[in-house]
């Protein structure tokens, strides 16, 4: 079942519980996982089917109301995926059509309490879908327009608690969506405000157990957002204060069930902030030490369902155990079939009977927590 995996990177994954379906985004098209089963089959764009997928190279998978699948591509627009027919019907960029997508490249995929679908794409800014109607309410960057969205590469989308939007962008900082008037109040770096976003390049985005938004940088540490001021309280890379975040470089944020957050970052290592402390605890990989971090390099970051932390690194996966302090390795042996197909871990999910499932870049490994054994 790997061979259809072998050369895919896998960008997204959706598991469909009811029907116990895998279903993942790659670069080699869409890819339908079987669980019971562990069949595979492979859904490729073909030039002489207009119904098949649009791309090969497929970015995000998002479940629509109607049990059918939106897929979002990397240069062929998004499509909707009919399991039942087989078929896909797409949504491309139109610059004759100013009630198409505004761009092919799809970054995220969002859907709102209301049933309202939210596209980002690459440049093109921010998609409202009317599936019925077959039409995009766009929001770009207007440079002569403040309220406009602030930059039009949009990388990820996240709704709050309270049913706020927020966007994050490559450059353009922090957004919040206000759908009455349609209008956004942009959140920038300000060089000569220190109260402002610290970085302008923004994911991830959490919202805690205690409704703080967490606001994660590429370069410039971690955020957290003060509603009452609109202000920002920066935590970044001091080297002469130990208690300060590790590294700059935030790639993960993840919350235990005892509140604390836990930071992955690149090439820095792991970082452990109390629910109300503002001193961060530094966890790194230490070559004198096996039971350390496996690598200061985080991709990902899962809490699985018996609240145990699960640390995705260049150089394999770690199970962090509390009471120790130490780490699990899980990592390739060429010499075991049954062992991780790659140390490289992009994506983390768990199904409803207690199985891991792990995207590598070389194929799907599953792990079943009940009796820590791969399968």
């Amino acid at each position: 079942t790997q061979d259809e995996l072998r050369d895919a990177t896998i960008m997204d994954i959706y598991v469909n519980t009811e029907q116990e379906t895998l279903w993942l985004a790659t670069t080699k098209g869409l890819i339908q996982f079987d669980i019971h089963d562990e069949t595979v089959t492979v859904y490729q764009h073909d030039e002489h089917d207009p119904h098949s997928l649009s791309e090969i190279s497929v970015r995000r998978i998002y479940p629509a109301s109607d049990h059918r699948l939106w897929v979002g591509t990397n240069g062929g627009g998004l499509n909707r995926f009919d399991p039942i027919t087989k078929e896909f019907t797409h949504y491309k960029a139109d610059a004759h059509n100013s009630y198409a997508l505004s761009d092919n490249t799809v970054v995220s995929v969002y859907q709102d309490r209301d049933g309202t679908l939210w596209v980002g794409t690459a440049l093109g800014g921010l998609n409202k879908i009317d599936p019925h109607r077959k039409k995009f309410r766009v929001y770009r960057h207007h440079p002569d327009n403040p309220n406009t969205l602030s930059k039009s590469d949009v990388f990820g989308i996240h709704i709050d608690s309270r049913g706020i939007m927020w966007i994050g962008t490559v450059g353009g900082g922090l957004n919040r969506f206000d759908p009455e008037t349609e209008t956004f109040t942009r959140y920038m770096h300000d060089e000569n405000n220190p109260d402002s976003l610290s970085h302008n390049f923004v994911h991830p985005i959490l919202e805690d157990s205690q409704g703080r938004l967490w606001i994660g940088t590429w370069g410039g540490g971690l955020n957290r957002f003060e509603p009452e001021t609109e202000t920002f309280v920066r935590y970044q890379h001091d080297h002469n204060d130990p208690g300060s975040i590790s590294g700059n470089t935030v790639r993960a944020i993840t919350e235990d069930a005892e509140g604390n957050l836990w930071i992955g970052t690149s090439f820095d290592g792991l970082n452990k902030l109390g629910p109300n402390s503002e001193t961060f605890v530094h966890i790194r990989h230490d070559a004198h030490n096996p039971a350390s971090l496996a690598s200061d390099n985080i991709w990902n970051i899962f809490r699985d369902s018996r609240d145990r932390l699960w640390i995705s690194t260049g150089s394999g996966l770690d199970r962090f155990d509390p009471e120790t302090g130490t780490f699990l390795h899980y990592q390739y042996d060429p010499d075991n079939p049954n062992s991780l197909s790659s140390d490289r871990v992009s994506n983390i999910y768990e199904d409803r009977h207690g199985m891991l499932w792990m995207a590598t870049t070389l194929g799907m490994t599953k792990f079943d927590l009940a009796t820590d054994t791969y399968t």
